[in-house]
C-alpha cells in the first residue's frame, strides 16, 4: 500500500554552505559505542542501540483520522503528501554468519492503550546506585503528563551522574508511550487532546511481517504472520493481550513475566493464531511460530544476496482506525533470552543495562525504508545513528529531510561519522543558514525544504586544491550521525535519500596461490578484484588445467577456489572477474605438480 510522495515533495538537492558555529556539544567519540547498530546500508536506523534499550527515542504512528501536524506526514487518511492508507516498511537484516536458526521479531507496545495511574516505584540500574542513588525510587507524573491521555516519562536522574555516559545509564522511566487524540476522519483536522482519556479514539495498528522469495531481480512478497494491535475500547477488543509497555513477539514464545499470550492473527501462515474464541483452530504462540521465524522452515526461496550472505525480512506497519498516536519500537534477534530477560520495557531496560552485552542482536539489525516516524523522548543534546555510509558513496551528496520538528526541539543540527573524528568533519545547520529552510523546532506541518545537503568526504581526486580540504578528508565509510536536542514527545519524520552509488569498472584482478604441489593434495587459490571499491556484485569464472569445466559464482571483491590434480607437470589456473558494467579482466597463476619422492636411508641406498 505505500505509494510515491506527491510531486509537492519532489526535493530539490542544493549545494550547501558550510556553517561555522560555536555550540555546546558532548566530546564525541572516536569510534562507534558498541551498542550502536551494525553497519549496514541503505535503511534508516530503527533504533538508537542494537540491544534493545530504548531511551532517547521509539518509533510512533499516528490513525488515519489523524492530522499530519501530529507528526506523521503520511498516515493520516487526508495527507497531502499521500492520501488514504499507508504503510511505513521495514527490513530485518538477518547477516550470513548468524548462529541460530530461529529470529525472533520483538515489537514494544504495539498497541495505543495507556495505563492509568501517576505513581510509579522506579529501579536504578547498577552503575547509578554505585554513584550514590538508592536502589528504588517513588515518582510521579507531574503536570499535564499525568493525564491518562499524554506519554509519561519519568526523569530517573541518572542522566545527571557524573561520568557517565548516556548510553551507560537508564535517564527515563517509561509510564505511557501512546498519546490519545481526537481527530475528524478524512479531514486532516480537528485534532487535539480529548477532555478524558477516550479509548475509541485509540489507534488499531496493523503488522504485516513477511520475506521475499526469488531472485534479487525477480521477487515476490511471501506472507509469514499478521497482528492486530489492540485499542481497549471494549467493542474492537478489550486490551486482553496486555501488550501495553510489554516486549511481545506475536505468535512466538512469551518472555520472562509477559502478562498474557499474544496470539497472531487467525490465519497467519506461520501459525502461533490460537485464541480459544476467535482462532479455535490455530495452533498455539511456541517458538518458531508467528513473529519467531525458523529459518530452516518457514523461508524457503528467500533471497540470499550474493555479495554478502545477508537475508531480509519485512515488516509493514499501517494505522487502520483511530486518530491517537502509538508509540512502538522493534527488535529483532535470537529467541534465547525468553527465560532470563523482562518483556516489561522498564526491567529490560535496567536488565540490559546491568549486564552490557548479555542482550544482543548478533548483527540482525532493523532499518526503516526511505521514511523513519519517530517520537522523540529526550531533551539533552544527543547522537542518532541515522544510516550506514559505504566508502562507495565517497564524493557523492547525501540529502537529507525531516517533517515537523517542534515542540521544543532546538537548532543547531549537526551532521558527522562516527569513524571520522568531529574536529576533522562534519557540518552544521543553525539559525545562521539563509537558505530559506525552516530551524529545527519551528517546523510545523513543515518539511524542511531545501533539504539539508552536503557531500560525503573522501574524494581524493582533486586534493592538490587547498580548498577542497573538507571533500579530501580521507572516508572509509561509517555510521552518518545526526547530533541535535529534540523536544519532548515531539513526533517527527526522517527522510534520508541515499546517493547513486558512483559505478566503478574493474581494472584487473589478482589471482595468488601456491607455485608447487603434490598429487592428489587440494589446494585454494584466492582472485582479487582491482580497485576494492569495483562495483558490485562481481562474477568470477575459474578454469584449471586438466580439470574439466568451469566453476563460476557471484560475490564480494574477492573469492576463493579449490583444485586437485593427480598427475605431473605445470598447471594454469584462470579467472576471469566481470561486474555489471560488463568489462571483464581475467589472469592466470601457474602450480607445478611434482611426483612423490620416496628418500631411502644411506645403508639402503643401491651402489
Amino acid at each position: 500500500m505505500t505509494r510515491r510522495l506527491l510531486s509537492l515533495l519532489v526535493l530539490v538537492t542544493v549545494s550547501m554552505t558550510l556553517v561555522t558555529a560555536v555550540f555546546a556539544l558532548a566530546a564525541q567519540p572516536l569510534t562507534a559505542p558498541s551498542t550502536w547498530p551494525d553497519p549496514v546500508s541503505n535503511g534508516i536506523y530503527a533504533n538508537r542501540r542494537s540491544d534493545g534499550v530504548v531511551s532517547v527515542a521509539h518509533s510512533a504512528v499516528f490513525g488515519p483520522w489523524s492530522c499530519t501536524t501530529m507528526g506523521d506526514p503520511f498516515s493520516p487518511d487526508a495527507s497531502p503528501w499521500d492520501a488514504g492508507p499507508y504503510t511505513y516498511t521495514y527490513r530485518i537484516r538477518i547477516p550470513a554468519d548468524y548462529p541460530y536458526d530461529i529470529v525472533r521479531v520483538e515489537l514494544l507496545d504495539p498497541d495505543s492503550i495507556n495505563q492509568s495511574g501517576t505513581t510509579f516505584i522506579v529501579q536504578h540500574t547498577a552503575l547509578a546506585i554505585a554513584q550514590g542513588m538508592p536502589t528504588t525510587q517513588t515518582l510521579s507524573c507531574s503536570g499535564g503528563d499525568a493525564q491518562q491521555y499524554q506519554p509519561c516519562l519519568l526523569t530517573t536522574g541518572e542522566g545527571a551522574l557524573p561520568d557517565l555516559l548516556l548510553d551507560e545509564v537508564n535517564p527515563l522511566w517509561f509510564v505511557r508511550m501512546d498519546e490519545n487524540r481526537t481527530g475528524v476522519i478524512g479531514s486532516n483536522s480537528g485534532c487535539g487532546v480529548p477532555a478524558s482519556y477516550n479509548p475509541a479514539v485509540n489507534t488499531q495498528t496493523f503488522y504485516r511481517l513477511y520475506y521475499q522469495a526469488g531472485t534479487m531481480t525477480a521477487s515476490q512478497p511471501v506472507d509469514l504472520a499478521f497482528y492486530t494491535g489492540q485499542v481497549g475500547d471494549g467493542i474492537i477488543d478489550n486490551g486482553n493481550h496486555q501488550t501495553d509497555l510489554q516486549w511481545v513477539s506475536p505468535g512466538g514464545s512469551a518472555a520472562l513475566g509477559q502478562p498474557a499470550s499474544v496470539p497472531t492473527n487467525c490465519g497467519s501462515p506461520n501459525g502461533g493464531d490460537y485464541d480459544p474464541l476467535f482462532c479455535p483452530g490455530g495452533s498455539a504462540p511456541a517458538p518458531g511460530n508467528g513473529f519467531e521465524v525458523d529459518l530452516t522452515q518457514a523461508v524457503p526461496g528467500i533471497i540470499v544476496d550474493p555479495t554478502n550472505g545477508d537475508r531480509w525480512l519485512y515488516l509493514g506497519i499501517t494505522t487502520i482506525s483511530g486518530a491517537s498516536e502509538n508509540g512502538f519500537a522493534i527488535w529483532a534477534g535470537p529467541n534465547i533470552y525468553t527465560g532470563t530477560f523482562a518483556s516489561d520495557a522498564n526491567l529490560r531496560n535496567v536488565q540490559i543495562l546491568d549486564a552490557a552485552g548479555a542482550h544482543d542482536s548478533l548483527g540482525v539489525t532493523v532499518l526503516a525504508e526511505t521514511y523513519a516516524p519517530v517520537n522523540n523522548n529526550y531533551t539533552q543534546v544527543a547522537d542518532t545513528p541515522l544510516a550506514y555510509i559505504g566508502p562507495e558513496y565517497a564524493g557523492q551528496v547525501m540529502t537529507i529531510t525531516l517533517f515537523d520538528t517542534d515542540s521544543g526541539a532546538q537548532p543547531p543540527i549537526h551532521f558527522y561519522f562516527d569513524s571520522i573524528p568531529f574536529a576533522d568533519w562534519h557540518v552544521t545547520f543553525d539559525e545562521s543558514d539563509l537558505s530559506g529552510r525552516c530551524f529545527i523546532g519551528l517546523c510545523n506541518n513543515q518539511w524542511v525544504t531545501p533539504p539539508y545537503t552536503f557531500t560525503v568526504p573522501g574524494n581524493l581526486t582533486s586534493c592538490q586544491d587547498a580548498s577542497l580540504d573538507e571533500p579530501c578528508t580521507p572516508f572509509s565509510g561509517g555510521r552518518l550521525i545526526a547530533n541535535f536536542a529534540g523536544g519532548l514527545h515531539d513526533t517527527y519524520t526522517w527522510q534520508v535519500i541515499f546517493p547513486t552509488a558512483a559505478e566503478v569498472p574493474l581494472e584487473a584482478v589478482l589471482l595468488g596461490g601456491p607455485v608447487s604441489g603434490l598429487p592428489g593434495v587440494a589446494y585454494t587459490f584466492t582472485a582479487t578484484a582491482v580497485p576494492s571499491t569495483a562495483t558490485l556484485p562481481i562474477t568470477y569464472t575459474w578454469q584449471a588445467a586438466g580439470i574439466s569445466g568451469t566453476l563460476t559464482h557471484s560475490g564480494g571483491v574477492s573469492a576463493t577456489a579449490v583444485f586437485q590434480w593427480d598427475d605431473w607437470g605445470e598447471k594454469v589456473v584462470t579467472v576471469t572477474a566481470v561486474n555489471p558494467l560488463g568489462v571483464p579482466v581475467t589472469t592466470t597463476h601457474t602450480i607445478t605438480i611434482t611426483p612423490w619422492q620416496l628418500y631411502l636411508p644411506i645403508a639402503l641406498k643401491p651402489n
